[in-house]
């Protein structure tokens, strides 16, 4: 490395000005001392006049601003930098004679190539080449850090010589990060050679929880080796009859994420199998095939909506519910004491799932009628809706308050006209397309709310309030209860139909409505945030992959969420976070890099928050990755090589990787031009020169007893 600097100095104004500028400096400090009292020698006189004159100089220098230009020229030679495989995998094929022949291209290498060369060994980490301590006991290799080391370096890399078996056992694959350095890439393979092709199914991601009716997806992870870029066939089966296939060319990266829409068209147990056609050349066909299983719920959910009254609330509630294919709903309203919209009531009661009560009970429905009802949402723990109007009975409905998730300390209930506050702005009972837009429902119009006499009970939660001419009066009006196998809401309040009167808002209440009846529908036990591992027992440096699926408090899928995982153990941790791969399908892939029986806490956040944690487990044994795989991986070699613009060698043409290098090499060396500005005016030390020089010529006048 070669550096020639050019220097230059500027002014901020014409040299010749600067020059008459000085010579009158020097006349006026002449002035001052031609004559002196008391008078000096002429040896004095010169210093005196040298030193006033080279201080006022100074500071009119740096009053017009110089600067000091640096441009300088380097010259920076190609370099090659050559790493050699260190880990343990290497010694699986004949470790005295890859020694051996690693210190005899060792030895060829260094001294030969024409270039600058620096040698480096790698494994978990990257060393500095030992001759002596290279012994071939790393326990992983990662080529990521190879590609890592490369961008952080500072020499001018023409080439990468690379001397491995190709097994990779943690990090990365660099081949993407390799190919964007665009530097070659020779490579020299040293290992087994023989090849064992296979194709394997890995493994099949689904949602745990499937609804029939609902289409949802299917991911398998195929496997190959030894048949990048060959076409073959996709299946998948449902209780072994084939419901979709596709026809796939398999990936030359060894992995392939095929994806396959699946609808179940009936509840129950369902056995999902996807398989993969067998080729003739493969090593194995029994992992062609995998199958999970899945159970599907009956997504039918069968309401029965009962009101003490024909009302517009009646009518409106009925739309939205009926808008949904997936609910069964049936109504009956009481026209009068003997008299309902729809008298097989008796039946619907024991048949539904989800209860509405609207308005009820009134002052004339029958006793019986109500205890039957209440009776089956005690005895069955049936989830309901109960919405208050002004002809409910609270006389009547207080003997069901154990059943209610509020207090009625008042049977004298009134109404009045208000607007409602959105209490907990997560809460998915408000979200409409997936996201709660608070601006709208403070829009709302106006409904009438209980005014007094109705409190929540303790364990429940009052998820909207009661504002009067915009001011918060702490009066509930929309209350949720989960509690054991029962939930549970109440709204205080009816003529919610008038929320659809604004054209901005109106499609909040069909939303509403839908979202209550899905989370009455979750079973309150129902685990909402699963997260699980590929398999429970790993080998010390294998790959951990883990899946998550998330769903809110409806058991909606939720897509887009922050979810990490950590790992603990034997005072060490590790942390992942899971990328979304579809839906509220999240995975993530770690390296094992903790032994012993090991505990892992997943979080999910939205929007900072933090909505669900779980907790598993799962064990590390002490095993070397390295000894996992005996075959050298030429195939990945390959791939480093060719895409890099390199090129792929065995041991006995190294002769021709070296005529290779130097030829590439030759007038490559790069000329850097730079230039830095020094600001010459700023300088602290020429200030202090100034002070320096003032107090010399003030300390010898004194001296001197001069005027």
């Amino acid at each position: 490395m070669n550096n020639l600097n050019h220097f230059d100095f500027t002014i901020g104004v014409n040299p010749l000005l600067l020059i008459g500028l000085t010579i009158i400096i020097s006349l006026y400090s002449y002035y001052v001392y031609k004559f002196t009292i008391p008078s000096v020698s002429t040896i004095t006189k010169i210093t005196l006049i040298s030193i006033r004159s080279l201080a006022l100089i100074i500071l009119l220098i740096l009053l017009l601003e110089p600067v000091l230009l640096v441009n300088s020229k380097t010259e920076v030679k190609p370099v090659n930098l050559i790493f050699f495989d260190n880990s343990s995998s290497m010694r699986q094929y004949d470790s005295i004679g890859v020694i051996s022949e690693m210190q005899k291209i060792y030895n060829e290498l260094n001294g030969i190539l024409d270039d600058e060369s620096y040698f480096y060994t790698f494994g978990g980490d990257i060393d500095k080449f030992d001759l002596q301590a290279f012994n071939l006991n790393d326990r992983f290799t990662n080529f990521e850090n190879i590609a890592r080391f490369v961008d952080t370096s500072d020499k001018n890399i023409n080439n990468i010589i690379l001397i491995s078996d190709g097994i990779l056992t943690t990090g990365a694959n660099p081949i993407r990060k390799i190919e964007e350095q665009r530097i070659p890439y020779r490579v020299i393979g040293i290992g087994d050679t023989t090849k064992h092709n296979d194709i394997s199914i890995k493994s099949i991601l689904t949602n745990k929880i499937l609804y029939s009716g609902k289409q949802t997806s299917v991911e398998a992870v195929i496997l190959n080796k030894g048949f990048g870029g060959s076409k073959t066939g996709i299946t998948i089966s449902e209780d072994n009859k084939i419901i979709g296939s596709q026809n796939i060319s398999l990936d030359n990266s060894g992995i392939n994420r095929i994806i396959f829409n699946y609808t179940p068209t009936s509840p129950g147990e369902k056995k999902l199998t996807v398989s993969v056609s067998p080729a003739q050349s493969e090593i194995s066909h029994s992992n062609n095939k995998l199958s999970v299983y899945r159970d599907v719920a009956d997504s039918k959910i069968k309401i029965f909506l009962i009101s003490g009254s024909p009302s517009s609330d009646f009518s409106f509630i009925k739309s939205a519910i009926s808008k949904d294919e997936n609910y069964e709903l049936n109504s009956t309203a009481m026209i009068s004491s003997s008299k309902w919209t729809n008298d097989n009531y008796d039946e619907l009661i024991d048949s539904s799932d989800i209860f509405i009560l609207l308005n009820f009970p009134t002052s004339i429905t029958g006793r019986s009628l109500s205890d039957k009802i209440f009776n089956v949402i005690a005895g069955r723990s049936k989830p309901y809706l109960i919405i208050t109007g002004s002809e409910t009975d609270f006389q009547a409905l207080k003997k069901y308050e154990p059943q209610l998730p509020f207090l009625i300390n008042s049977t004298r209930i009134s109404f009045i006209r208000s607007q409602q506050e959105i209490l907990d702005n997560t809460n998915s009972l408000f979200s409409l397309n997936g996201k709660i837009e608070i601006d709208k429902w403070a829009n709302l119009s106006p409904v009438y709310s209980v005014n007094s006499g109705l409190a929540p009970k303790t364990g429940t939660s009052v998820i909207a309030g009661v504002k009067l001419k915009g001011i918060t009066t702490g009066t509930p009006f929309i209350i949720n209860s989960s509690s054991g196998m029962s939930r549970s809401i109440a709204v205080l309040g009816f003529d919610l139909w008038r929320w659809k009167l604004n054209p901005e808002t109106s499609g909040l209440y069909d939303q509403f409505i839908r979202n209550i009846v899905e989370w009455l529908n979750v079973n309150p036990n129902q685990q909402r945030f699963n997260v699980e591992t590929d398999k429970k027992v790993y080998a010390f440096g294998e790959n951990i992959e883990f899946s998550a699926e998330l769903y809110d408090e409806k058991m909606s899928p939720v897509s887009e969420a922050e979810i990490s995982v950590s790992i603990s153990g034997n005072e060490d941790s590790q942390e992942l976070f899971l990328i979304r791969r579809q839906g509220n399908l999240y995975t993530g892939t770690i390296t094992a890099g903790i032994t012993g029986d090991l505990k892992y806490t997943a979080t999910a956040k939205v929007a900072e928050k933090v909505i669900n944690s779980t907790s598993g487990r799962f064990t590390v044994e002490e095993a070397d990755p390295e000894k996992l795989r005996a075959i050298m991986d030429k195939e990945f070699l390959n791939d480093i090589s060719l895409l890099s613009g390199g090129k792929y060698y065995s041991v006995e043409n190294i002769n021709e990787l070296i005529k290779d290098i130097n030829e590439y090499n030759r007038g490559k060396t790069e000329i850097i031009h730079s230039s830095s500005e020094n600001k010459i005016w700023s300088n602290e030390i020429l200030l202090y020169l100034i002070v320096i020089l003032f107090s010399i010529e003030w300390f010898l006048r004194k001296r001197l007893g001069m005027l």
